[in-house]
């Protein structure tokens, strides 16, 4: 497991959420190194996992864990040809009085066509993450779906307004996790944004969230700006309504989440891969 690898929340359907999806940003962290997976069903008691570190919010605030080992399940399940094994680790936390309880899967595929035996080593990196590994956080808020916080490449959004404040979003299509019907599984993975002549990246999956309603309609990006960017603590991009003709929104706000102004996009451009 290599430097760095996380896991966030996934995107679940909600109308005009994106406050309660920024608020309900994390970043589950893996434990860098080699994780040694038998292949022997059960349940162990690890004092160090897979599972190395729970930060919550925009403002990413570290959540304690709990004295307790740190859990791995080993389940197998295999068909004609095929075999997969998976591996969850499970882990409590706390913060602010609450308990929060983690956990980060592993799921190993082989295919006998392709491969007739097990490697001896996996290497976990980015592009394996996204279809591999699963999580999630239940907490008093209700239960989030988490998945890697890499993202494979997506499409581009650029919009700007008529006083030249722009922005670029970098959208992805999670592979690992489902929506209902025809709504995609959509993931905000780097904002740049310029506001008054000053520019940002923010890449921190903490500061980035997406929400939308069923079948991605009304989408929202929310971009969270520390230390604020041209006086704003928050910026959120609201796609164009093409029913109703509305052009596209650039709203600042400020660190309680008050509107401060509202200007519409005279250009908006989504480019899909």
């Amino acid at each position: 497991m290599p430097e760095g690898a996380a896991l966030c929340p996934a995107f679940h359907e909600c109308g005009g959420c994106w406050p309660d999806e920024l608020a309900g940003r994390a970043r589950l962290s893996l434990r860098a190194g080699s994780h040694l997976l038998e292949r022997v069903e059960g349940t162990l008691e690890l004092d160090q996992g897979l599972v190395a570190g729970l930060a919550l919010g925009p403002e990413g605030r570290p959540a304690a864990p709990l004295p307790y080992p740190e859990e791995r399940t080993a389940v197998r399940q295999a068909g004609a040809g095929w075999e997969e094994w998976s591996y969850r680790f499970t882990r409590a936390f706390s913060l602010d009085g609450e308990t929060l309880t983690a956990t980060a899967e592993v799921r190993l595929t082989r295919l006998e066509a392709e491969q007739p035996a097990w490697p001896e080593a996996i290497e976990a990196d980015a592009a394996f993450r996204q279809f591999g590994f699963l999580g999630g956080l239940e907490r008093v808020a209700g239960a989030q779906a988490l998945v890697s916080c890499d993202p494979p490449a997506g499409g581009v959004i650029t919009a700007e307004t008529a006083a030249g404040d722009r922005a670029r979003l970098e959208v992805s299509a999670c592979p690992a996790c489902s929506c209902a019907g025809n709504t995609g599984c959509v993931y905000l993975g780097r904002a740049e944004l310029t506001l008054g002549g000053e520019a940002r990246l923010v890449t921190d999956p903490l500061r980035l969230a997406y929400s939308a309603e069923h079948h991605n309609f009304a989408q929202r990006y929310a971009v969270g700006l520390a230390p604020p960017l041209g006086g704003a603590a928050f910026a959120l991009l609201e796609e164009p309504d093409t029913w109703s003709g509305t052009p596209g929104q650039l709203v600042l706000l400020d660190e309680a989440l008050v509107e401060l102004s509202r200007q519409p996009c005279a250009s908006w451009e989504e480019t899909i891969p």
